[in-house]
């Protein structure tokens, strides 16, 4: 799991509050620590490998210190994003929960050559 959705992918730039300190990408699976601090896991996981403390205000953390918020992450797959192939001509906009749905639909994806051994992407 990488950290958050790119900011540009939204329909609406989305609030800054939604937005992770660490990786400055939308909450992917937010976590608060103990200090109410708010950010993706996998952010702050990869950073209390390095350090025990909160990447804002230096308060101790631990993983066991943290609590997934699902309110907020359910809050968040349903903003709006573009399609990923937009820059192909796909003008949808879907909520986030049903990218991958679109995605696998979506007549602008491209796919693989079906010359064997080619492996170029076409539209």
């Amino acid at each position: 799991m990488s950290g958050g959705y790119d900011v540009e992918q939204f329909v609406e730039t989305p609030d800054p509050d939604l937005v992770c300190t660490i990786c400055r990408g939308v909450l992917r699976c937010p976590v608060r620590v103990a200090c109410n601090h708010v950010f993706c896991k996998s952010c702050i996981l990869q950073w209390l490998k390095r350090q025990e403390s909160c990447p804002c205000c230096r308060k101790p953390v631990t993983a066991s210190m943290m609590f997934v918020m699902y309110k907020l992450s359910k809050s968040i797959s349903r903003l709006r994003v573009k399609c990923g192939n937009e820059a192909s001509g796909c003008a949808a906009t879907f909520p986030l929960a049903d990218q991958h749905c679109h995605r696998s639909g979506c007549p602008f994806e491209p796919s693989a050559c079906p010359h064997e051994g080619c492996g170029a992407q076409l539209p």
